[in-house]
């Protein structure tokens, strides 16, 4: 096994192996179709296996149908890709019931196992229907001595169907087991059995642990959100763990990855899993840190774990993430004296038929060594290819006079540009439905990356007076848009023990339904000095851009707030480069809906491609009407001057009826 560890875009080995690689010589003969290229170093004559490096599985194209092996004079090399390693079974046996005692609020049963090594897994079988329990499993040697396992695990089986029975606990021998099962809630359930599971153990040189710093990593609305950048696409991936510096904690954890339905980009969940420690003074320590994955193949990088906190502070994160992948290896004749170059990037590649690929047991076959990769270089007569070929970079004619905002995007270099929706933009258009990127009068196609990227910004906090004879603090904060879809409000607190009822409300006129309730919660700390930020999880949008936080301190002194800040969830656009020099952003028309571009059909491809970050130019605050763009706030202006135009007006006839004065005329 090799562990890598992966921060802002380099990975760098550390358990140390010894690697000999070739001085890089010039490249053989490369098409020019084909981006890179680097030299094997082969040991010899007769079957070779080559292990795909990260840099190289990044630069393939999407299915790795473009990668090759070439001779020295640039012929095609026939090759298999080795077989991923079977998944074997896993090995159940039934534990025998010694005694099960059903109490006031549990039911408490002990179990002898019979596994013969290691066990990972204990599933409870019951004929309930319909219900949630937690359960704890403890484990013994002697049944005298008990360490948990796993507390208040939960388990459940739905009206819909869906249930989990399994507890995964260490994995270790244990012969005694001692399960409680929780009914102070709900009636007790009938345990008609336990059986225990192991995982058949995997082989270190099966697969790589890449250690990934997050890129982002958020906790609002009960829940951690870290977004993981990985080092390479097409990595296969086997499983995700943890490493939290909480002594104790159980929560539900979700792996998800990025994909396209409908022309938008959503996250697919592919692993659910709880994981779970117990580190306690005078206790064994156990825990559960990772989430297996099924079979997974990333066209992408990006990678989302999710961690449900519930009413529990999110978990204190400090180390790297730590994701497991099955390398790629594929397999090749050499022959004497011959040189060799592996080639990938080529977009338009199809995959190769050959018959050493069509003989299943080419994997299992003696090889005479491992080739080594040389150095990835850029082949120096490629000929580029753009991105999503054939989708046309311009869609139908647009009538801009619709749209009451427009602002200018800075076009950047590269094939495939990303740009973020900001936030005054996502404040006034909630749907994004009404968004359009124009250029030369006619609409750019873009693919909608919805709700991947966390922002986070200060707000300003002015203190106000208390309220209740001053047992009620109270400060507004300022956001920087009305309307933003906010996750959640976190301020910094530096004092030690307490325990405050928190609101945030809307501080809205009378006219608009005066000061609602956006979301309550309790703020509690037990350690002096520990310091560290509160938050309130907040759902959905305002309708103006002042929050009001209060505090009830009750009888105690108020607590000394810092700086707060708030998050939002906020989008993409992903699109060709256009190439034009006058492109804009349309945003802010009710009446519009969601576009249907040709381009959803090679949404995959836009994905995979390298996005360059694309910007707006400062927001000149100037809206449009019948075509002509005016400044901000004219509706206001032209509001007042009607006033005042009316008030002229009435005036006027108001002169004209009232009766002349005595003597007049």
């Amino acid at each position: 096994m090799k562990i890598w560890r992966f921060r802002g875009g380099s990975a760098t080995l550390i358990v140390a192996t010894l690697v000999v690689v070739q001085p890089v010589v010039a490249l053989g003969p490369v098409p020019s179709g084909w981006e890179y290229a680097q030299e094997l170093a082969v040991p010899g004559t007769g079957l070779v296996e080559v292990r795909l490096p990260l840099a190289t599985l990044d630069k393939a194209g999407r299915g790795l149908e473009d990668v090759r092996i070439l001779d020295g004079l640039g012929a095609d090399v026939p090759f298999a890709f080795s077989a991923k390693a079977p998944s074997r079974p896993r090995t159940t046996a039934a534990a025998s019931e010694i005694s099960q005692v059903a109490g006031e609020d549990s039911t408490v049963g002990v179990y002898r196992t019979a596994a013969l090594g290691p066990l990972d897994t204990v599933t409870l079988r019951t004929p309930a229907r319909d219900f949630i329990k937690p359960v704890t499993v403890e484990a013994s040697d002697d049944r005298a001595h008990w360490r948990a396992l796993a507390v208040r695990y939960p388990i459940f089986r739905l009206a819909d169907g869906s249930e989990r029975l399994d507890v995964r606990v260490a994995p270790g021998s244990y012969p005694y087991l001692r399960i409680t099962v929780g009914d102070a809630r709900e009636r007790p359930i009938p345990i008609a059995g336990v059986t225990t599971s192991q995982s058949p153990q995997e082989s270190a040189a099966l697969v790589d642990v890449l250690s990934v710093t997050p890129e982002s990593m958020s906790s609002a609305a009960g829940a951690t959100r870290i977004l993981l950048n990985l080092p390479a696409r097409h990595l296969s991936l086997r499983r995700v763990t943890l490493d939290p510096d909480d002594p104790v904690f159980s929560r539900e954890v979700s792996v998800a990855v990025r994909t396209s339905v409908e022309g938008e980009v959503r996250e697919q969940v592919i692993a659910r899993g709880r994981v779970h420690r117990v580190d306690l003074a005078g206790a064994e320590r156990t825990e559960v840190l990772s989430i297996p994955i099924p079979s997974q193949t990333l066209d992408g990088r990006s990678l989302v774990v999710v961690i449900e906190n519930a009413d529990s502070p999110p978990l204190s994160l400090r180390r790297p993430v730590a994701v497991a992948v099955e390398p790629v290896r594929l397999r090749f004749l050499s022959r004497p004296a011959q040189r060799y170059v592996l080639a990938v990037g080529n977009r338009s590649a199809k995959p190769p038929r050959y018959d050493l690929s069509a003989i299943p047991s080419v994997s299992q076959l003696p090889v005479v060594g491992s080739a080594t990769p040389g150095v990835l270089e850029r082949n120096p007569g490629y000929q580029p290819e753009e991105a999503a070929k054939g989708a046309p970079a311009a869609g139908g004619a647009l009538d801009a006079s619709r749209w009451r905002r427009s602002r200018q995007v800075i076009v950047q270099n590269g094939g495939v540009l990303a740009l973020e929706v900001p936030p005054d933009v996502l404040s006034r258009s909630p749907g994004l439905a009404d968004l359009r990127i124009l250029a030369d009068g006619r609409q750019i196609p873009y693919i909608l990356e919805r709700g991947l990227l966390v922002r986070r910004v200060a707000v300003p906090l002015e203190a106000l007076p208390p309220e209740r004879g001053g047992t009620v603090s109270r400060w507004r904060l300022r956001l920087p848009d009305p309307g933003l879809p906010l996750d959640d409000l976190a301020c910094a607190v530096p004092d030690g023990v307490f325990r405050r009822s928190v609101g945030v409300y809307e501080d809205a006129s009378p006219e608009r339904g005066g000061r609602t309730l956006l979301a309550g919660t309790v703020w509690e700390r037990r350690t002096q000095g520990a310091g560290g930020n509160c938050g309130v999880a907040l759902r959905g949008r305002t309708a103006t851009a002042s929050l009001l936080l209060e505090i009830d301190d009750g009888d105690n002194p108020p607590l000394a707030l810092g700086a707060c800040t708030v998050s939002w969830r906020t989008s993409r656009l992903l699109f060709k480069n256009p190439h034009a020099r006058d492109v804009a952003l349309l945003s802010e028309n009710p009446g519009a809906g969601p576009p249907r571009y040709d381009l959803d059909l090679l949404a995959d491809e836009i994905l995979a491609a390298d996005a360059t970050p694309g910007s707006l130019a400062a927001d000149d605050r100037r809206e449009r009407a019948a075509g002509v763009l005016l400044p901000a706030g004219w509706r206001t202006y032209a509001f007042w001057g009607a006033l005042v135009l009316v008030v002229a007006v009435l005036i006027g006839v108001i002169a004209k009826l009232l009766p002349p004065p005595p003597g007049a005329g």
